[in-house]
């Protein structure tokens, strides 16, 4: 991301230089904005609810909580904060909290519908889905945040305010129980 000077605040990233713009007024600098990160953020929230209506309550409640809320700084990833954000009304909510962390791996294709099938299109993808239901949500969440929510290491660090390290070594854990789960079902990894 590129840095850019100006609104009295040093060095900020240009994500929030753009939220700044949009709490200002201006609706470019919003769509810009959420057309950034709005794909990322909707992939991983469907994938985590498992319900379309869902998936765009929470994702409606991130970005109005994005513009009305002023963070204490402007320094970091604006992606961190946002997912941040998202993962927090996630776990607020004690039946999507459920559904996120008890799926059963076998309950899943019950669960699937419309848009997820479309992401799910390959039997592969389902095998591999079913992998990851079948982590326990400490590796999962990792997981999902990497690959679904197209996090950096850094940022789900903050996401989910652990060390690097942890988020290694569950990236690490999480990838060698995937392959042995599909190993022992025989589907290649």
């Amino acid at each position: 991301m590129r840095l850019v000077q100006g609104a009295g605040i040093a060095a900020m990233t240009e994500d929030w230089a753009l939220l700044l713009q949009a709490k200002a007024g201006d609706e470019g600098a919003w769509r810009q904005l959420t057309a950034r990160h709005q794909p990322s953020l909707w992939k991983w929230l469907l994938f985590s609810t498992r319900r379309r209506n869902s998936a765009e309550e929470i994702q409606q409640e991130t970005w109005v909580r994005i513009f009305n809320v002023t963070p204490r700084h402007h320094a970091g990833s604006f992606r961190a904060y946002l997912f941040r954000i998202a993962r927090n009304l996630l776990l607020k909510t004690s039946s999507l909290d459920k559904r996120l962390h008890e799926v059963e791996p076998d309950q899943l294709e019950a669960t699937t519908t419309g848009p997820l099938l479309d992401l799910l299109r390959s039997e592969r993808e389902l095998w591999l889905t079913r992998a990851l239901a079948a982590l326990p949500p400490a590796q999962r969440d990792v997981l999902q945040l990497r690959f679904f929510g197209q996090q950096s290491l850094a940022e789900i660090a903050v996401i989910l305010a652990v060390p690097t390290g942890t988020v290694k070594s569950r990236l690490h854990n999480g990838i060698n129980s995937c392959r042995e789960y599909l190993k022992l079902r025989g589907v290649e990894s």
